[in-house]
């Protein structure tokens, strides 16, 4: 078996356990229904908080887990739309489906980029 060191995996670890903690203090701590009106738009920050720490967090950890971070990532973008489009309760099959196929389109082009550049340099006699 091929021995795969990973470099910097415990701070990596560390930061994602703070996510979680930040996460967990926006659960616990701040009021989901209090918002600031700005230029007559009524804006809450505590939910763009928990969406962001939301997407910190799993991004980080699922970069961890799969050990690639674009999938990681996108995976976690995913995630944070369904989160919120279930909070807004207009989430069904479709939007499911839909959104998926879009994260393996955006997963498929960004491969097909990184092989093409790996099959220049090779040719060029960098790799």
């Amino acid at each position: 078996m091929n021995n795969l060191k990973r470099k910097n995996f415990f701070p990596a670890v560390l930061v994602d356990l703070s996510f979680l903690g930040f996460l967990a203090a926006v659960i616990f701590f701040l009021d989901p229904g209090k918002n600031c009106l700005i230029f007559g738009v009524k804006i809450y920050f505590n939910l763009i908080l928990f969406f962001f720490f939301f997407y910190l967090f799993w991004g980080l950890t699922l970069a961890l887990f799969l050990a690639n971070t674009r999938r990681g990532f996108l995976f976690a973008f995913y995630l944070t739309v369904l989160a919120f489009l279930k909070m807004k309760k207009i989430l069904f099959w479709g939007n499911i489906l839909g959104l998926l196929l879009f994260i393996l389109a955006v997963e498929a082009i960004f491969t097909r980029k990184q092989k093409k550049k790996r099959k220049e340099s090779f040719k060029a006699g960098r790799f």
